[in-house]
Order: structure tokens, then sequence, then C-alpha cells
């Protein structure tokens, strides 16, 4: 994926969902973690599905009904529920060579001390903003930027106020999935953020030795649908 000096990203993700850990055991774990991973400074409490209630389609994938922990540090955190573990970096993103062995580190942490964990599904997720501008006529064109947006109809005083689209794609022979979630935010006089979300994942049991691997893969596929999704337009606008 070239390189923007306009990142869009503002949130990339990779997570593991797995079995072999029981809720009452959060607060052991939490201990623990929080006295091999010392530079994740601050801990925050984590609710459980009950109490954070899903407010978005992309939410979807994976919403623990458990509660848990996150250990943060800076834009970047370690969340730990008892069926997942993630990794979070907010923007300002820098690449996946810095932010990937970073969450392989911490996961290689968690998963030796709890190596009788049974992996069940790999994700890595990235949320993009890309603020579309206001166009000569007043309107925001976002077919101009990317493909599959919204249709506004051309009247007077129409105006768009929310947009939202939800797509599954599945990658049949590689029991890979991808969930793309469009949606736009407040528009502002300079333009209308465009969000473009992209959660790449599995419902596989995995081996441990085939994480990084996959994850790789999910990476690949993930910039490849960005790719297909923006215009040469939407790229000048970022590059």
């Amino acid at each position: 994926m070239p390189k923007y000096s306009q990142d869009p990203i503002v949130e990339a993700v990779l997570g593991i969902s797995f079995d072999g850990l029981d809720p009452g055991e959060i607060a052991e774990v939490r201990t623990t973690m929080s006295s091999v991973l010392k530079e994740y400074k601050v801990l925050r409490e984590l609710p459980g599905d009950e109490e954070e209630p899903k407010e978005d389609a992309s939410s979807e994938l994976r919403q623990s009904e458990y509660g848990g922990f996150a250990l943060e540090m800076g834009n970047k955190s370690v969340h730990i529920r008892p069926d997942e573990f993630s990794f979070h970096w907010q923007k300002p993103y820098i690449s996946w060579e810095v932010f990937f062995p970073e969450a392989i580190r911490c996961w290689d942490i968690f998963f030796g001390k709890y190596p009788q964990l049974k992996l069940d599904s790999l994700f890595v997720r990235y949320v993009n903003s890309i603020l579309v501008p206001v166009g000569e006529d007043g309107k925001v064109e976002f077919e101009k930027f990317f493909y599959n947006t919204p249709v506004v109809p051309r009247m007077n005083g129409s105006k768009l106020e929310q947009f939202t689209n939800h797509s599954l794609i599945d990658f049949k022979e590689r029991g890979i999935h991808v969930i793309i979630t469009q949606t736009t935010l407040d528009a502002k006089k300079s333009g209308t953020p465009f969000i473009l979300d992209i959660n790449v994942h599995n419902h596989a049991e995995t081996a441990n030795s085939d994480v990084k691997s996959l994850f790789n893969e999910f990476r690949i596929i993930k910039n490849d649908v960005f790719e297909q999704l923006i215009s040469e337009d939407c790229r000048r606008l970022i590059r």
C-alpha cells in the first residue's frame, strides 16, 4: 500500500479471540500483565456487552459479553478480556512495520503466561477517516473520491445528513471474511469526514505458530480492499 502523507488511519487494531480463561481469572490476569508490561502504565477497566451496547454495525464482528481491562501507553493500548486479546494503535499511525512487531510482542508475552489458550479467530481492523472537500457547487462529491458512495438527489435544498453502508465479503476457500463499513460524520465547513472501516478476520481454530503469517495475509487483503474502494482523485487528496 502506498504511503500517504495525509495518513487517513485513525485506529489500527490487531485481535485474537480464544477459549481457556475463566472470567473469574481476570483479576489475576490483570495483576500479571501489569507487572510484565510495565511501560503500559495506565490501567483502565473495560465494560462487558451489557454495559456497553453496540452502537454501529462495525462492532458486530466481536463484542465480548465479558468485561476486562486495558493497559495504555500514549496512543497505544493492550485490551484483555476472558475471551479476547487486542492491540490498539490510535493516530498518529506510523506503519505496519512499527505497529505489527509491538502488537506481536505484547501478544507473545500474554500467550507465554497462558499457553493453554485455544485460539479460535483472528482479526485486523483499520479505521480510516478522509475529509471529502466541498465542491465548487457547494456540494460534497463523494462519488469523485470513492466507489460505492451515497447517492444524493440533485434537488434544490437537498443535503446529505448521514450515510452508512455495511458489507460482508467472503473468501471462502481461504476461510477469510472482510467487513467493510462506510459512514459519514457531521459535516464541517471544509467538507465531510468519510469513514472507511475495514475488518479482515477468520473464524477457525489456529495454532499460535501460524498467527504471524495469517496476520500478514490479512494486511495484504486489507490494503487491496482499501485501494479498490478509493479513486485516483482520493489518492491525490491524501498523497
